[in-house]
């Protein structure tokens, strides 16, 4: 069944691939037109439009709606002022805590720099399976700091002329060695402190009853 769902949805990639900007088990972020059906299973549907949008990772990514929460209006009709709302998704990451990502926090991690995007999850209930495995009914799980590790390296991110705007393109592969990647924006990008980060996760684990 998910081999024949792949199927499908690479058969749909295919009809505009210039236009897909991300994709998911039964999701297509795409500016393309498919063909709409919202009666039968299985079938299109546009389940919302977006104003803009950052794609960094698999389930890492952050949208503004089209459609905004509410407008103000002065005394002519004219619109001062209105509100949309940002979906944000970062697997692993608490759905609170992620609250104060902004658009230019995943936009500095799209170009390579990704300590901005840094968090603790707070203190939670374990499930009943990794309760069971400390020997006992009901676990709380300390806070535990999180903090993405890695960065898109499929494709190679381009910034356009447009303002905010980027493209990728593929990676040029010979003898073993990318031909086309910029060496000096590696060279300006430092990667986060693994460490430091792996220090303070193991005094996180201890302090919760946990060796590794």
């Amino acid at each position: 069944m998910t081999s024949c769902s792949r199927i499908y949805m690479h058969k749909l990639y295919q009809k505009a691939p210039e236009h897909l900007y991300y994709t998911d088990t039964d999701s297509i972020k795409s500016t393309f037109l498919y063909d709409r059906n919202d009666v039968d299973l299985g079938g299109l549907k546009l389940e919302g439009e977006q104003k803009r949008a950052v794609y960094l990772l698999p389930k890492t990514y952050i949208e503004e709606a089209m459609i905004p929460i509410y407008e103000m209006y002065d005394a002519k009709g004219r619109v001062i002022s209105k509100k949309t709302s940002a979906h944000r998704v970062m697997k692993g990451f608490n759905k609170t805590t992620i609250g104060n990502f902004t658009f230019e926090h995943f936009t500095t991690a799209l170009e390579g720099d990704l300590s901005m995007l840094r968090a603790v999850n707070p203190k939670k209930f374990a499930t009943l399976k990794t309760a069971a495995s400390r020997g006992t009914f009901l676990a709380l799980m300390a806070e535990s700091p999180r903090q993405l590790r890695t960065k898109y390296n499929k494709r190679r991110i381009v910034k356009t002329n447009w303002r905010q705007v980027y493209d990728t393109e593929p990676l040029h592969i010979k003898d073993g060695m990318i031909q086309n990647m910029d060496k000096d924006i590696l060279k300006k990008w430092t990667p986060p402190d693994i460490r430091k980060m792996e220090e303070i996760e193991r005094r996180v684990l201890k302090n919760a009853g946990i060796e590794l």
